[in-house]
């Protein structure tokens, strides 16, 4: 689709550049981990751009984060979407809009995110909605988010550091 461009060269180009794995699950982190090594300058300025765009410019915020996984583990040959949702900011002391991936191992739906090191997803994650970013403008995965966004109190009782 227009965002989640996994045919284009460049994106299976990138992709090749991962080593295989033993399983599908340890090949997703790889790819989580080759996009959070690939966007080298955090950018703030686009609200969506296409996989494409997020390799060759190699700049982005969470949204260029997913796509390009999304693009990176479908040129792979694994089934992937984009996930939106609140996070959980210790800066900010509460939550704030996130966008992370699901990708299909191993007999089901897995998280990662890429614009963690490690690419993993924690109890500070909190999914709204999910999608194929298969819609025209793409834009319309945001509107589950903005319809909670200030109707929603979450309370955190806990916070432990793994």
């Amino acid at each position: 689709n227009r965002y989640i461009d996994q045919k284009d060269v460049t994106i299976r180009q990138l992709a090749t550049e991962v080593e295989a794995a033993e399983t599908e699950a340890m090949l997703a982190r790889a790819l989580a981990e080759k996009v959070y090594v690939w966007i080298t300058r955090k950018d703030f300025s686009t609200v969506l751009a296409t996989a494409t765009e997020v390799a060759r410019t190699r700049s982005g915020d969470c949204t260029e984060h997913a796509v390009l996984l999304a693009a990176l583990a479908r040129a792979r040959g694994l089934p992937a979407r984009v996930v939106v949702g609140l996070v959980y900011v210790p800066s900010l002391g509460g939550f704030a809009y996130h966008m992370w991936n699901q990708i299909w191992c191993e007999g089901a739906w897995h998280f990662y995110d890429a614009t963690r090191p490690d690419g993993r997803c924690g109890a500070g994650h909190i999914k709204i909605a999910d999608a194929a970013l298969d819609d025209q403008s793409g834009l319309t995965v945001f509107l589950p988010v903005v319809r909670v966004m200030g109707r929603t109190e979450i309370e955190l009782r806990e916070l432990v550091h793994d």
